[in-house]
């Protein structure tokens, strides 16, 4: 068995997220993850994958058949968290002569063949980092020293993130990849719709549903004042406030068919998004912007900003808005023609991201 994977290619991908909530860049790891444990059935004498995760992460069954899960290191707390990203896990991949792939942001400065920078949102927009110059700082400083790297190459999940990476740090466009997100988690989500009565929502009311973190670059100031003229509606607002000082003045603006949920579960965020108008979208600036394909993959039709990178994911099956004016009459934008999700959803998918993935690392 030693001998056979010596003759095999050895990948190695950082599992810092197991045992956290599987959210944003986690959700993206996993489940090209997941789909890549089904590709390999096939090819269980080309590949030997491995999954490195914390010794003391909670949970390690992924159910996984041919990925095997390896542990190492703590990753509790700030410190050990930082150390187990920049040495634990590369000097892993050094010991076992392996490839190593983080597609977390955890952004190892040393020792990694490829790297996934999602958007380059640190870049854009610094004012959603005030009062967390350093952590902002940090941040960039490992991308500055991952993309001089010439042997480093670069995943990003969208056309437009890849120009933002070339135009931010230099990077020659063939070392840039671009493979993006999917939907199928979905289907393995339960709807859960208490979360109407735990958050107070009136659901015999409809609703537009947007969700996302109170950054500047979402733009939620857009719906509080798209509320505003279209008292008919309510509109659900769910997601963190993470530590944006956006939060604050979102807060102070008091409009009373908005209601902010906070965070919410998988299950009830499905419930939310089954039950709305339509997902509403917003934002100034996306890496991919996964809730709108989410939200067609359930069916819903979704509002998105004519900005970034949204155009492109969505083509023709979105409404489109201009995130710089809110005064909008919502039954007419929902009377205007678009296209159908079929398009998109088979364009961008976990299972296509995988094949991708693999050709990549696998090459």
């Amino acid at each position: 068995m030693f001998k056979e994977k010596l003759s095999m290619k050895r990948i190695v991908f950082n599992g810092c997220w197991v045992g956290t909530n599987v959210v944003g860049v986690s959700r993206y790891a996993y489940n090209i993850i997941k789909e890549l444990d089904k590709l390999l059935d096939g090819s269980k004498d080309k590949y030997y994958v491995e999954l490195l995760v914390p010794a003391d992460a909670v949970e390690c069954d992924l159910g996984f058949n041919n990925i095997t899960i390896v542990k190492r290191g703590q990753c509790t707390g700030k410190v050990n968290k930082i150390f187990w990203e920049q040495v634990v896990f590369p000097h892993y991949v050094k010991e076992t002569k392996g490839v190593g792939v983080d597609l977390t942001l955890s952004i190892p400065v040393h020792g990694i063949k490829y790297i996934a920078i999602h958007d380059c949102i640190y870049e854009s927009f610094p004012e959603n980092y005030k009062g967390h110059e350093l952590h902002r700082a940090l941040y960039m400083w490992k991308v500055k020293k991952v993309t001089r790297q010439e042997k480093v190459q670069i995943i990003t999940v969208s056309n437009e993130s890849k120009k933002e990476i070339v135009k931010y740090y230099n990077v020659a466009p063939n070392r840039i990849t671009v493979i993006g997100n999917g939907w199928e988690h979905m289907k393995d989500i339960t709807s859960d719709e208490r979360v109407f009565e735990k958050c107070k929502i009136d659901d015999k009311k409809p609703y537009f549903f947007a969700l996302g973190s109170k950054y500047k670059h979402k733009n939620l100031i857009w719906i509080l004042n798209a509320a505003k003229k279209n008292p008919k509606y309510n509109f659900v607002l769910t997601g963190n406030d993470s530590f944006s000082k956006e939060s604050e003045e979102l807060n102070r603006e008091k409009v009373d068919n908005v209601i902010f949920t906070g965070f919410v579960s998988d299950g009830e965020m499905k419930a939310l998004m089954l039950n709305c108008v339509a997902l509403i979208q917003p934002s100034l600036y996306e890496g991919f912007g996964i809730p709108p394909i989410e939200a067609l993959s359930l069916g819903k039709k979704v509002i998105v900003s004519r900005a970034c990178c949204l155009p492109e994911i969505y083509e023709d099956a979105a409404i489109y808005i201009d995130p710089n004016n809110s005064d909008v009459d919502l039954d007419l934008l929902m009377k205007e023609h678009i296209g159908g999700a079929k398009c998109i959803l088979e364009k961008h998918s976990w299972k296509k991201s995988a094949k991708e993935m693999l050709k990549l690392i696998g090459s």
